[in-house]
């Protein structure tokens, strides 16, 4: 893949990377969507039906 934008990573406490590629900065918009994707990524790790690795 080759892209030509900019970019944000964010790690988590459990060394997961999470990259938003993007054309035009928006602070708010990535703030907001590191924050949703965040809770999505622990909602998921704390739910008991979850298999890790799955």
């Amino acid at each position: 893949m080759v892209y030509f934008g900019t970019g944000e990573m964010q790690v988590t406490a459990s060394h997961t990377r999470l990259m938003l590629l993007y054309d035009s900065r928006n602070d708010d918009g990535i703030k907001s969507f590191f924050q949703e994707v965040h809770e999505l990524y622990i909602n998921t790790l704390l739910n008991p039906t979850y298999l890790p690795g799955s």
